[in-house]
């Protein structure tokens, strides 16, 4: 290997280090906001708790994704899958007498329904940019079917 292969190698080496690093920050970064915002998470109220994990992700979120974030500020639960349908038979009951709750399909799968504010989305009533959902990975997709 000659020195400017060498040299390239080291680079690349500190970049991975680099991003990594940032990686472990804004976690850091995300754990300690949640501690902070932890006083502001409605106690009692399970719609007003999902609504609170919706409105501090600002993007459209999977239930899922609002069930894991509930575990995060509740930590006497500890059943993801009741959770889930909770969360689920809760936002699709109060669906239709909250006016600024929508959810949104992505695709044909009905795991694919993520949850939102009407004004999230645009004039074609897609997601704006800001307010995107994670798509969910294929391996997610696996493992949901078995």
């Amino acid at each position: 290997m000659d020195v400017p292969q060498f040299l390239d190698y080291e680079k690349k080496l500190y970049q991975g280090i680099i991003e990594r690093i940032d990686i472990l920050i804004n976690l850091y970064n995300y754990e300690n906001s949640l501690q902070n915002d932890h006083h502001l998470f409605p106690q009692n109220n399970y719609l007003d708790q999902i609504l609170f994990i919706i409105n501090k992700e600002n993007r459209f979120l999977h239930n899922k994704e609002i069930s894991q974030l509930f575990l995060k500020y509740n930590k006497e639960h500890n059943d993801i899958v009741g959770l889930q349908g909770k969360i689920s038979i809760i936002l699709n009951k109060k669906k239709k007498t909250i006016s600024n709750l929508v959810s949104y399909k992505y695709s044909k799968a009905y795991k694919d329904t993520v949850w939102g504010k009407k004004e999230w989305l645009d004039e074609n009533n897609k997601p704006k940019e800001k307010h995107m959902y994670k798509a969910r990975k294929k391996d997610d997709f696996l493992k949901s079917k078995f």
